[in-house]
């Protein structure tokens, strides 16, 4: 992400039983993925930074 101009959140209203990132990914998929491609975005050409894992 060198110069991140789009935000996309994903809103699941009133949900019922456990559905934690199995319901939004695939809507965040593909908004983000329609985005990009709408007005071309090329991939980032930094390395992606490491984060601090957690046990």
């Amino acid at each position: 992400m060198d110069d991140p101009q789009y935000v996309v959140l994903v809103n699941v209203q009133h949900p019922q039983g456990w559905i934690y990132g199995i319901t939004q990914a695939p809507v965040f998929n593909s908004v983000m993925s329609s985005t990009l491609t709408t007005f071309n975005v090329s991939p980032s050409t930094t390395p992606s930074v490491a984060l601090p894992q957690k046990y």
